[in-house]
Parts: C-alpha cells; structure tokens; sequence
C-alpha cells in the first residue's frame, strides 16, 4: 500500500473566494476604506487564512511536526480559551501534552506575519480553529462513504447534495495575557473519568451553555484520539481521526460495537503510570495495543448513565461489561439525534464552539473583520458570550 497525502480541494481555492467565504455580513464600502477606524482588516482576515491553510497542507505528510494539524489546531482553540480565551498556554500541565509542536508553529506564523496587525494572538489561534473545524468538516463530506466514521454508506451515484460543514463566525478583540504566548497559571481540566453531572458543571455552569449545545460540543470527538504518551488513552474514537461530522455519535450508539471499558495499564510511560479507564469496542486488544474505538467516561455518560467510583472505575459490573447492559442517560435521546442527523449536529455543534471560542468575552466585545474597533462600534450581532470562567474539553491526542 502506497503512502499518500489527502489534500482538501478547499484548500486550493483562490484567495478572493476565501475571503468571499470568510467576509463579515453587512460591511459598507464606506467601512472598507476607513482602515483606521477598523481593528482587522478583511486582507489581514484573509491573509491569516490563506497561512493557517497552508500550515495545514505543509503537515499533512507523513513525519511533519504535527500528527494530524486539523485536530490539533481544533483541540489548541480549546485550550486556548480554559477560563478565557487569552493567546497564552502552559505546556508544563500534562492536560496540554502533545500540543507544543502546533502551539510552536502557530507562535512563530503569528510573530512573523500578524504581530503587527490587529490580530491578537487569542485571536489568530481562534481563527486557525475555525478553519480546521471547515476543513475537517468538508474532508468528512467529501471522502468515500462520506464520512460517519466509515459507518454511513456512500450516496448515490447521481447524488448532487453539496458538502455542508458548521457556520463559524471569525470574530476579534481578545486580549492576550501578560506573558502571552506563554504562562505559568495551572488551570484544572475536566476528569476525563467523571460523569455526566461533571461535563455539565464544566460546559453549562462554567460557560452558560445549555445541555443540548454540550452534548453538541463533545462531537468535536470526532477529530483525534488518545496516545498514552499524550493523554494516557488509546485509540480514536470515530476513524479517520482528521474529519469531523457525526461520525461520534454513531459509533457511540452503535449496538454492533458492544462498548466494554477496560483498564489501560502502560507503567513505561512518564506522565500516565497509573491505571486508565476506558471503554473499547468488541473488536479491541488493548494487550497488543491494538484499541479499535475508544470512548472515555465523559464520553459515554452523554448516551448511558455511568456511576464510576473515584479512580474512573464503574462500578455496575453489568454495564462495564456490556453498555447495552447500562440504564439510558437523559441526554441519550440528544445522541440520537445527532447520530441520525449530520446537518443537524453541525447546526448546533456551530453555536456550542462559537460560544467557546469567545469564552470570557461579552458580545459587544467581538467584532467581525472590516468593522470597527469594539470601542467605537454598536454592539455586533452574534450569540451571547459568558464571561464566567470554566474549564473545556477532555483531553485528546
């Protein structure tokens, strides 16, 4: 089998069409030509989009310095915006293995290209989250079968149903930290371990969302998945690990897959010694490092309701054993949902990370590109933002 490198046709679209994709909605050409009174330009936006595409396109071959960039850059925007999206991470906690490579990558094309615009650093990572969020979205749409995590079937030959993908808005006037890109501040993030009741005190009472867009946001799933030297997990959870649609919702309802959990021992590692609990489908040998799917707790208490005890174990042996023994949990039917529907996921997914991305920060202090500086614009149309502090996503590879 040959090695080869799959390149998204977006990302050979001409610069004019990108910004035509990307442009904020009602700009005047009155706007435009006052540059002045704008904090980012629609070139600058544009410019920030054509580098983080090519970034993308030049680590998507085999040993570059970022094993799957959109994942990364997905999963960087999250942890970005711990507590509020501020342009500073501290690689010295362990929840943020495996992101120095992208983080040094993202660093160095912000310092040498968009230091000098109205761009922060919050910002420019934020933006590069969005557009692997599309990218990952449309190389779902696009691949054989057309993505699901290879469950969905191909559509008919004479199918012309055009690719969908979340509707993102890029939106500026963070502030980065002090010390920006890095800090020494320890943040606590979620236990991947925990339970329903724990996702929701993260994502509804820390950022004001709603059950419905948390159970939306955890599809981000999709992308990635667990190494031991990372986040002490293995495996993927909905294959291939660089496209996003719903493709984890599928695999999680799945009754084929008989999800067991399993203990992961791997005592050779540096940062995860101690016992790890996931859940495995039938198919799995975690002895042979051979982990087929994966889910994590978190993962699993959005479909069945978990009572793990302290260490992540759970404690129904019935349910451990076989998911298809565990009592429903009340969010299963939103799982559902999104299983059978992918355009539906991706509406609500679209709100559920716009809320993220703009963690910290009231709604009249984003504004789009072309428009002006917060301080002297109207309040911009968009969804509310909390500005309570709260952690974000479980871990990921």
């Amino acid at each position: 089998m040959t090695n080869s490198v799959w390149i998204n046709p977006v990302l050979l679209l001409p610069s004019i069409l990108l910004l035509a994709l990307f442009s904020p909605r009602g700009v005047s050409s009155q706007q435009q030509q006052q540059p002045g009174n704008v904090l980012v330009s629609e070139a600058d936006q544009a410019a920030a989009i054509d580098a983080v595409q090519q970034l993308i396109t030049d680590n998507n071959a085999p040993g570059s310095p970022i094993r799957n960039p959109l994942a990364k850059l997905v999963r960087l925007s999250f942890h970005d915006c711990l507590g509020s999206c501020d342009g500073c991470l501290n690689l010295d906690n362990l929840d943020n293995l495996g992101l120095e490579p992208a983080y040094n990558e993202i660093n160095d094309l912000y310092d040498s290209n968009f230091r000098a615009t109205g761009i922060s650093r919050a910002d420019f990572i934020a933006l590069a989250g969005v557009v692997a969020v599309r990218e990952a979205s449309l190389q779902a749409c696009l691949m054989p079968g057309g993505g699901g995590g290879g469950q969905m079937p191909p559509p008919p030959p004479a199918t012309t149903e055009p690719c969908t993908e979340p509707v993102l808005e890029i939106r500026y006037g963070r502030k980065d930290c002090a010390t920006s890109p890095n800090t020494t501040r320890v943040v606590e993030f979620p236990n991947p371990h925990s339970d329903l009741d724990h996702v929701m005190e993260v994502f509804r009472d820390g950022m004001g969302m709603t059950e419905r867009q948390v159970v939306a946001l955890m599809g981000a799933h999709s992308l990635g998945s667990g190494t031991p030297d990372n986040s002490g997990f293995l495996g993927p959870w909905a294959p291939p690990a660089s496209s996003l649609d719903n493709g984890f919702y599928m695999q999680l309802v799945n009754l084929n897959n008989r999800w067991g959990q399993e203990t992961l021992m791997f005592p050779e590692s540096p940062v995860h010694p101690d016992p790890r609990f996931q859940w495995n489908t039938a198919d799995a040998n975690i002895t042979a490092r051979m982990p087929g799917r994966m889910m994590l707790n978190t993962d699993m208490s959005l479909f069945k309701h978990m009572q793990p005890n302290a260490n992540g174990r759970e404690t129904v042996a019935a349910c451990r054993d076989d998911f298809r023994q565990c009592n429903s949990s009340r969010t299963a039917s939103i799982v559902l949902e999104y299983a059978n529907d992918n355009e539906l996921w991706q509406q609500d997914f679209a709100v559920a990370y716009q809320i993220l991305i703009q963690n910290g920060y009231e709604d009249d202090q984003l504004v789009l590109a072309g428009e002006t500086k917060p301080s002297d614009a109207p309040n911009p149309t968009g969804t509310l933002v909390m500005a309570t502090p709260g952690p974000t996503a479980s871990p990921t590879a």
